[in-house]
């Protein structure tokens, strides 16, 4: 009986690690859109790409203003408040720069928008990481 128990046990051993090795060998561990090919992703796969990859550089938090270049600024690829964390890097990612489209919105419509902030005239190192400012 101890015996055929033993061999029930070797048996179950010897199947788990075939298929263990059969695993490892095609486990495929990318997210469902990063395994598309590059030419086939669409611009919400590279915007979901680039938000991803701003949580896995694990991007410090900071707040504090910084005067950024424009067309294109930023501020230190490892610091971020809010949005410039995920969505300004992630829709730059796909193609869309959120700086310049709420810049030269605010620039034509000035008046338009909330004015919360004591601005006088719109300013292309925060106009596009303020809330109010992308509704």
């Amino acid at each position: 009986m101890k015996k055929q128990l033993g061999m029930k046990y070797l048996f179950l051993l010897i199947i788990m690690m075939i298929y263990a090795a059969a695993c490892s060998r095609t486990a495929d561990l990318r997210s469902p859109v990063e395994r598309i090919p590059e030419e086939e992703r669409t611009a919400a796969d590279q915007i979901l790409l680039g938000a991803r990859q701003e949580v896995q550089n694990r991007t410090r938090y900071d707040a504090s203003y910084v005067a950024l270049s424009y067309p294109g600024g930023d501020v230190p690829a490892d610091r971020g408040a809010c949005t410039d964390v995920v969505v300004v890097r992630a829709l730059r990612k796909a193609g869309f720069d959120l700086q310049v489209l709420i810049h030269e919105d605010m620039t034509a419509h000035f008046p338009e928008y909330p004015a919360l902030w004591d601005l006088t005239r719109p300013d292309p190192s925060i106009g596009h990481f303020r809330f109010p400012a992308e509704e």
